[in-house]
C-alpha cells in the first residue's frame, strides 16, 4: 500500500476546509464590483457575489462564526493585533512620495536650466582658455545660480508634499461607532479590524468592506465606485429577504444618503475595493516612463 496516497488525499481535503473561506483574499472576492453588480445581472436572481457568500458562509452567523465575532456583542477587542497580522489594518494606502531625487531630476529636466547647464559647459572652458581662472568666473555664476534655483524649487516641492501629506490625513480621518464586548465605542476609522460590528449612519462613509445584517431604509451612493449616481438600497440577507435577491455589500468609501444599519467588517485597507484600486494607481505611475 502506498503511504502516500492517505496522505495526499487528506492534504487536498485540507484544501478545501472551510478556514481557507476566511482568509483575506477569499473575504475581499466577496466585494468586487462586476460581482455585486454584473452587467447581465437581472434583478430577478441573485448576484455572483451573493451567491459566492451563501456557497461559501450559508449565512451571516456562520460568517461571523468564522470570524470569531458576535453580531450581538462584536469582537473581544483582547485579538485586536492577531486580527491586524492576518488580514491587515485599515490606515489608508499610502501613496508613493517623490523623492529629493526625483524633484531635482525634474527641475534640472525644464528647458530654460537646460540652456544654462550648456552655457555653463561652454563658458568655464572657453573662459579658462582666453583668461585662465579669472575667465571662469562667468562659468561659476551662472552655475551657482542653477544650484540656487535647484535648491528653491525642490524646497517648495518639499513643503507642498508636507502639506497635502497633512490635509490627506485629515481627510481621510473619521470616527466610527464599533461594538466591541458588547458596548459601543467610537474610534478612528484607521483602526478598523476585520470582524468589528460597525453602525452605518445617515451622512457618513462607509468605513471599510462590509456585510450588512441590520438596516432600516438604508440606501447608499456608490458613485465613488461604480460611477453610477443612482443609490443602492442595501438588506440583509436572511428568510426574510432571500427572495427578494438582496444587496448586502457596502463598499468603503460609498456614503450613506438615507437611513441606518449595522454590518459586519469583512475586509480592511489595500484588500478593500477602494483600496485595491488606489494600489493600481499608483502602481501605473511608477510605471509610467518620464
Amino acid at each position: 500500500m502506498n503511504l502516500s496516497e492517505p496522505l495526499n488525499e487528506l492534504a487536498s481535503q485540507a484544501d478545501r476546509e472551510p478556514w481557507d473561506d476566511y482568509s483575506k483574499d477569499s473575504l475581499a472576492k466577496l466585494f468586487g464590483v462586476q460581482e455585486i453588480y454584473p452587467e447581465e445581472h437581472g434583478a430577478a436572481k441573485d448576484s455572483p457575489a451573493l451567491q459566492d457568500f451563501l456557497l461559501k458562509y450559508k449565512s451571516v452567523e456562520n460568517l461571523c462564526q468564522g470570524l470569531n465575532t458576535s453580531l450581538e456583542r462584536g469582537i473581544s477587542g483582547s485579538d485586536l493585533q492577531a486580527r491586524i497580522e492576518k488580514y491587515g489594518n485599515n490606515k489608508p494606502v499610502e501613496k508613493s512620495l517623490r523623492t529629493v531625487w526625483d524633484m531635482v531630476k525634474e527641475c534640472l529636466s525644464d528647458t530654460i536650466l537646460i540652456i544654462l547647464m550648456v552655457a555653463t559647459a561652454i563658458s568655464l572652458p572657453c573662459g579658462y582658455y582666453q583668461s585662465g581662472p579669472v575667465g571662469m568666473v562667468d562659468g561659476f555664476s551662472i552655475f551657482i545660480a542653477i544650484i540656487i534655483i535647484v535648491c528653491i524649487t525642490v524646497g517648495n516641492e518639499l513643503v507642498k508634499q508636507k502639506q497635502f501629506q497633512e490635509l490627506e490625513a485629515k481627510s481621510d480621518s473619521a470616527e466610527t461607532i464599533v461594538l466591541r464586548n458588547g458596548i459601543k465605542e467610537t474610534i478612528d476609522s484607521s483602526d478598523l479590524v476585520v470582524g468589528d460590528v460597525v453602525y452605518l449612519e445617515l451622512g457618513k462613509a462607509v468605513p471599510a468592506d462590509c456585510i450588512v445584517f441590520q438596516s432600516s431604509d438604508l440606501f447608499i451612493n456608490e458613485t465613488a465606485m461604480t460611477g453610477e449616481a443612482e443609490t443602492r438600497e442595501k438588506k440583509p440577507i436572511n428568510d426574510e429577504t432571500r427572495e427578494l435577491h438582496p444587496c448586502p455589500f457596502a463598499l468603503k468609501s460609498t456614503l450613506i444618503e438615507q437611513g441606518n444599519g449595522k454590518a459586519v467588517v469583512c475586509a480592511v485597507g489595500p484588500n478593500t475595493q477602494i483600496g485595491k484600486t488606489e494600489m493600481m494607481l499608483m502602481a501605473d505611475q511608477d510605471d509610467t516612463p518620464l
